[in-house]
């Protein structure tokens, strides 16, 4: 059974999917009996792992729209680009979104030379979650209220209305694949040796 889950603005990103009246037998058993969560981690780790290539091409696609923005757009006389606060915003992100483009060909590398990622697959999926958070709202603060106008309902929305899209859509990045909270928990137990959580 699969059921379509709404985020709180109504668009559509997440099913609930429910195997119904399913038996499999023991002989198709994976891995070690009740290691599910073990067998499931693994598997989680490489498809958390190209996060970072896929999502550091939105994140600069994202951050290449507002650069163009704050170049087009005055306020006060003076095109955005030039008030320092929005130039050191735009430029931390930058910088981040570049540690994500390293820690991508770093996992990558690992791979390539036979290891499995751990803990980095977590870290690359974490930090491209934060990444999408503060674009949005670096966006919803630099274009302003304009930021929250639907593109479907209104002519007034710039950058047809992708900046809405961030910022109402960061939150699901951060429970799509893991929460935040487990990617924090994976790190923690896995690279800082700390104590497990679950």
């Amino acid at each position: 059974t699969v059921r379509p889950l709404l985020n709180f603005y109504g668009r559509h990103h997440f099913n609930e999917v429910f195997f119904d009246n399913v038996e499999v037998p023991a002989a198709n058993l994976v891995g070690m009996e009740n290691k599910g969560w073990y067998h499931l981690m693994q598997a989680l780790v490489y498809e958390r792992r190209s996060f970072a290539p896929s999502m550091y091409g939105i994140c600069k696609k994202g951050v290449e729209l507002l650069v163009e923005y704050v170049k087009n757009t005055k306020r006060e006389g003076k095109p955005l680009s030039q008030y320092a606060g929005v130039r050191n915003q735009l430029a931390n992100i930058a910088v981040d979104l570049e540690a994500l483009r390293l820690f991508a060909f770093q996992i990558t590398w690992l791979m390539s030379e036979g290891g499995i990622p751990v803990y980095e697959a977590s870290r690359n999926k974490l930090m491209a979650d934060m990444l999408t958070e503060r674009i949005g709202l670096a966006g919803a603060e630099i274009l302003g209220a304009y930021s929250q106008i639907d593109p479907y309902a209104s002519k007034l929305a710039r950058l047809n209305g992708k900046m809405q899209g961030w910022y109402l859509g960061f939150p699901g990045n951060h429970i799509a694949a893991g929460t935040s909270e487990v990617e924090k928990s994976v790190i923690a137990q896995f690279k800082l040796g700390l104590p497990k959580s679950y």
